[in-house]
């Protein structure tokens, strides 16, 4: 009698479900439009590397996937360069950043830049994290089963959003899984 094999698949997101997607940001500062989030090129070294709006209160970047997904994770790629002037400090335009909001919803997000428009936005999310700690890479990895068709990236108070890329990574549709998995074990005879 031959032995039993076990095999275990796992599916890794290769590829974010933002990419090419219809994105739109609060306002546009010195032409860098929301477009540059979603190009697969995560380096932030310098403005035109980055999403860029006008120093606007509570001003926000957002992707519509087209349809809904069941999103896992999404990740944030700060600006990475230095200004000229060292004397604002090197985290000068990377704090710009933070306190930020990261909001998932079924339905459009509202329009407008202010607290309410925070407020109302934080509200209708089904899926929602503050996130304080200036970092390069910033991941969020969602509630399990958090079903979203708009990501919206938004500050908290007055300032200048920019950010390199924002990937989008989970399944297309509204099959929600079974949970997190802790262990996959692979090969034969494992138990």
């Amino acid at each position: 009698m031959a032995e039993p094999t076990v095999v275990a698949c796992l599916h890794v997101q290769s590829e974010s479900l933002a990419k090419g997607r219809p994105v739109q940001q609060s306002s546009v500062y010195n032409r860098r439009g929301p477009e540059t989030a979603i190009n697969g090129e995560s380096s932030g070294d310098g403005e035109a590397m980055c999403i860029h709006t006008q120093r606007d209160q509570c001003p926000w970047w957002e992707v519509d996937l087209g349809r809904l997904a069941v999103i896992n994770t999404i990740e944030i790629w700060n600006r990475e360069d230095i200004p000229i002037d060292l004397s604002q400090g090197e985290d000068y335009f990377t704090k710009r950043l933070f306190p930020c909001w990261i909001l998932v919803s079924t339905d459009p997000f509202p329009e407008g830049t202010s607290g309410q428009v925070l407020n109302d936005s934080a509200n209708m999310a089904v899926a929602r994290v503050k996130m304080t700690k200036d970092k390069r890479r910033t991941t969020w990895e969602l509630p399990t089963n958090s079903v979203g068709r708009y990501v919206r990236i938004m500050l908290e108070g007055t300032n200048y959003l920019h950010f390199a890329q924002c990937n989008v990574y989970g399944t297309w549709g509204v099959h929600r899984s079974v949970g997190r998995v802790s262990d996959v074990y692979c090969g034969k005879n494992l138990f």
